[in-house]
């Protein structure tokens, strides 16, 4: 009799442990994903029953449908859109900052919780998304095209590396990649005027952007291995296109 009660025991033990297993790994029915706007709190399936979609296409030529996220930003309070950057951060911590231009053209879209931008690389389609912020990330202003400080190196190949006289490293992207993006028609044409914050700026030829290296480090910089040292200007907040 005893051995029946102890193998009941075990059996009933295990059915326990089952369903603990399965309470703990699962969500529960009902539950809703949570975002964060602006400090508001919004539930996915509010979002998609309370505003309009509309379509993008990605810059994986995807098209995607999706709620702007102008029209939730300015839902959650943002009356100046223009006066921000924005940080969209995942649920494992993965962020990326954007500009108000992005906000204006992206999309949140139901299917993966996920932004779109349609002129953003996939590392800017950000999965599982909790919380779109406004923010002051630092920005560059490339004849006339507003970016945040890091996008050019997430579009552009930024593993490009040169070296100085003194064999200090330099590595990040070619400014006339930069230039080119913003579809100056024959840029040999002019020259460019690279302008750091407190007002300090320099003026170069085509020739030497096609040599030059917007920097990838905490300097915010130039660098032109053919030029003297006076050309690294630090801190830039923007490269105009100026006639010769």
């Amino acid at each position: 009799m005893k051995r029946y009660m102890v193998g009941a025991l075990i059996l009933l033990m295990g059915f326990a442990l089952i369903a603990g297993c399965t309470d703990d790994g699962e969500e529960e029915e009902g539950d809703v994903w949570k975002i964060t706007i602006n400090e508001s709190e919004y539930d996915l399936e509010e979002i998609f029953d309370e505003f309009q979609t509309t379509t993008v296409t990605g810059s994986n030529d995807v098209e995607y449908e999706g709620v702007s996220l102008k029209v939730l930003l300015e839902d959650a309070g943002v009356s100046d859109l223009s006066a921000h950057t924005y940080t969209l951060k995942a649920s494992d911590d993965y962020s990326k900052d954007v500009t108000y231009l992005d906000i204006e053209a992206g999309i949140l879209v139901e299917e993966g919780r996920m932004t779109v931008f349609p002129d953003l690389p996939g590392k800017y389609r950000i999965k599982d998304v909790v919380s779109i912020e406004p923010s002051d990330a630092d920005t560059i202003t490339v004849n006339g095209k507003l970016y945040t400080w890091m996008q050019p190196f997430d579009i552009f190949t930024s593993d490009i590396v040169m070296t100085d006289e003194e064999n200090n490293t330099f590595e990040g992207i070619l400014l006339s990649d930069l230039i080119n993006a913003t579809a100056v028609d024959d840029p040999w044409e002019f020259n460019f005027t690279i302008k750091a914050g407190d007002g300090f700026s320099v003026e170069v030829a085509w020739d030497d952007m096609l040599r030059g290296l917007l920097v990838n480090d905490d300097d915010h910089m130039t660098f032109f291995p053919h030029l003297t040292k006076k050309y690294r200007v630090k801190d830039i907040v923007e490269i105009e296109v100026v006639s010769k």
